[in-house]
């Protein structure tokens, strides 16, 4: 960073933990493998059908199928419990991962058929004289694997780039992905489309040239479904372990300062969407062999929301738990439709308002609220004393063992602005003029002109609805104006880029109300605003070097957050969140910071070391700070009384100079600081 910053002494390095699973749940990934590669087999193919302990082939498909399910729920996981999107038609992508293992298993019948025909007796039945052009590639095993990953990959990739670039979100996404997914199913009912119409693909014989229905057949497809749940599991553990995971989960709790920090959603977004898609096929493909059918009712909105119940049920955001959620769902399912059939439904649906609105983590939160009051319980003080000694040195180890990391694959994209390169040869390093922003004919902005010089501090203030804020939205790109010209230095029009991009411009912009990632801790939240990379590919491979690790204390001294670098964020005070954002604005290193009422809650103390860090970034940075405090405002000028003060009123320029001629103008005294 090339700001003048305070010296700072030396302090140990603090690093973020990169472990990808606890001891712990690598012994549970053990167990998980034990049970799918050795007991189970045992149970079935070796112990007597006669001893209780034998596991029967009822018991095989409903486990395997179980294991399908949890596969699905763990892709919803990942994208409604870290990524904050609420999809409602992941059965789609199930249905056409089993439709395109189901093609392949049709064509392996053979003559087998009632029909005796090459062809499937569905397409005898109509009267069909030739495969479609669709079922080319039918026959092979290795293109149906392919078409099971591409097809719903690349229908995920189309509807989650223009959905996730027009922005819709929230129940609208949601509704998308309902309407997508009955479409489809309405589409596949048609026999016309030679997918087997209500009755869809049934009675397969063989896989690979193997009887399907021998023993020793079902049982592969129970491992093959077991290792491929297990494989999924410690799959989704390394990518939320990794800086992607991090800025999955920024996305869910404030996605507008993942933009203002310089990345860009729709890749993210875009990226665990199709992976979750893909893993839903992958469980799709593997649930038809066992199960010996599919047809469109797999694609029902009932399908996809019971998707989400298993996530719900078992605990969002946890990974283990949806898994958990789908076995005990189903479970009771399993139950539930013999004793009482005709309420299933309904109780399903009154499960899920329930767990959402009531009961977060159900499963796995409330195994960990009993497990912590039970070890509270069996701990005197000394004992927790002691243990909470034990924690903070195996942090105090993690850390030495991880300053010395580096390296991490990059990758570069393509971006309209290269950071750094801002022409201020002309003295100004932001100039707006003639803005005009309106809201249903109220004009926020109008004909705003403004300049601002390389390693200015400037302050503006004014009354509220002065338009302060929308012209900060213009320069961050948030709002695009009726009119008029913005650029960075002499080169860069604003108006031609997204958030993302001009915040890798070199602009850095702190809200009126302060936006942390609340679920990450202060140390996450500074690690995602480090300069560097942003692309996909480098957050999923980024280690936090030395000298990252470092420059981190440094912020956190800077900001007095040391002693809190692993405290979640969300449970700072007003005034340290404040602090929090400022050290976010620095980790970027941005040439020009737009600071929003930054002392805003803060103390009398807070408020003048945050004036004492702002006059020394002066000069090497440029600053826009807009407060209403003028005790601060003064503080800011103290050093130089000339320094320029701007008053906005009416979303324009009311008067410009210094402090005192400021409060000196009768103008300015009659609409904003009143006599």
């Amino acid at each position: 960073m090339s700001a003048v910053l305070p010296t700072i002494p030396t302090i140990p390095t603090v690093s973020s933990p990169t472990r990808l699973m606890s001891l712990k749940s690598w012994f549970g990934v053990l167990a998980a493998l034990m049970a799918v590669l050795v007991v189970a087999p045992v149970l079935n193919l070796v112990v007597p059908p006669e001893s209780v302990f034998h596991m029967s082939d009822f018991a095989v498909l409903l486990v395997g199928k179980i294991m399908c399910y949890a596969i699905c729920a763990l892709a919803m996981d990942l994208i409604w419990g870290y990524t904050g999107i609420l999809s409602l038609g992941h059965g789609l992508f199930f249905a056409l991962g089993g439709y395109a293992m189901g093609m392949y298993l049709m064509r392996q019948i053979g003559t087998d058929g009632q029909y005796r025909s090459e062809m499937p007796d569905f397409m005898v039945f109509l009267n069909w004289k030739e495969f479609p052009w669709h079922w080319a590639g039918s026959d092979s095993f290795l293109f149906q694997a392919a078409m099971v990953v591409l097809v719903p990959g690349l229908l995920a990739f189309v509807f989650g780039y223009f959905a996730f670039r027009s922005r819709i979100k929230g129940v609208y996404f949601s509704i998308i992905t309902q309407a997508m997914t009955f479409a489809a199913m309405l589409l596949f009912f048609r026999n016309e489309t030679v997918f087997g119409g209500n009755n869809g693909f049934t009675d397969f014989k063989r896989i690979l040239g193997i009887t399907i229905t021998t023993p020793q057949m079902k049982m592969f497809l129970f491992v093959l479904t077991g290792l491929t749940l297990i494989g999924f599991y410690v799959f989704a553990r390394w990518l939320i372990a990794s800086k992607f995971g991090r800025v999955l989960q920024a996305i869910r709790d404030a996605e507008g300062r993942v933009m203002f920090t310089g990345y860009d959603p729709l890749r993210y977004k875009l990226t665990i969407w199709v992976i979750s898609a893909v893993m839903c096929g992958i469980a799709g493909a593997l649930y038809v062999p066992q199960v010996g059918i599919i047809n469109p009712s797999e694609m029902s909105p009932a399908a996809s929301i019971e998707m989400s119940i298993w996530a719900a049920v078992g605990g969002r955001a946890t990974l283990v738990g949806p898994i958990v959620g789908a076995f005990f769902v189903n479970g009771a399912k399993s139950w539930f439709t013999q004793a009482f059939p005709e309420f299933w439904l309904y109780f399903l649906g009154a499960l899920f308002i329930a767990v959402t609105l009531f009961l977060p983590q159900v499963i796995i939160g409330l195994y960990r609220r009993l497990t912590r009051q039970a070890r509270r319980r069996g701990m005197t003080p000394d004992l927790m004393e002691a243990g909470a000694r034990v924690r903070r040195s195996m942090e105090e180890k993690a850390t030495a063992a991880n300053a010395g990391q580096s390296g991490g694959r990059r990758h570069s994209y393509s971006r309209v602005v290269t950071p750094g390169e801002v022409d201020v040869t002309h003295g100004a390093i932001l100039y707006l003029d003639d803005i005009t922003v309106s809201f249903d004919g109220f004009k926020a902005l109008n004909a705003l002109s403004l300049s601002i010089s390389a390693g200015e501090l400037r302050c503006i203030i004014g009354p509220n609805g002065a338009g302060k804020t929308t012209m900060m939205d213009v320069i961050t790109g948030k709002t695009r104006p009726d009119v008029g010209q913005a650029y960075f230095g002499s080169t860069i029009d604003l108006l031609r880029l997204r958030e993302n991009e001009i915040a890798s411009a070199g602009i850095g912009r702190k809200f009126q109300k302060p936006t942390v990632f609340e679920q990450l801790t202060v140390f996450e939240n500074l690690e995602l605003a480090l300069q560097g990379e942003r692309g996909v590919r480098s957050a999923m491979f980024f280690r936090l070097s030395g000298e990252q690790a470092d420059r981190i204390g440094e912020i956190l001294t800077l900001i007095h957050l040391k002693d809190s670098a692993q405290r979640v964020a969300g449970l700072l005070s007003h005034g340290q969140k404040q602090w929090l954002e400022i050290g976010m604005l620095l980790m970027q290193d941005p040439k020009l910071l737009l600071l929003d009422e930054p002392v805003a809650g803060m103390t009398d103390e807070e408020t003048e070391r945050t004036a004492e860090l702002f006059l020394s970034l002066e000069g090497n940075h440029s600053l826009v700070v807009v407060e209403h405090d003028m005790k601060f405002i003064h503080e800011l000028t103290r050093d130089n009384p000339a320094k320029k003060v701007t008053v906005l009123h009416e979303g324009s320029v009311l008067a410009e100079g210094s402090l005192a001629s400021v409060q000196a103008n009768e103008k300015v005294v009659e609409v904003y600081l009143g006599r």
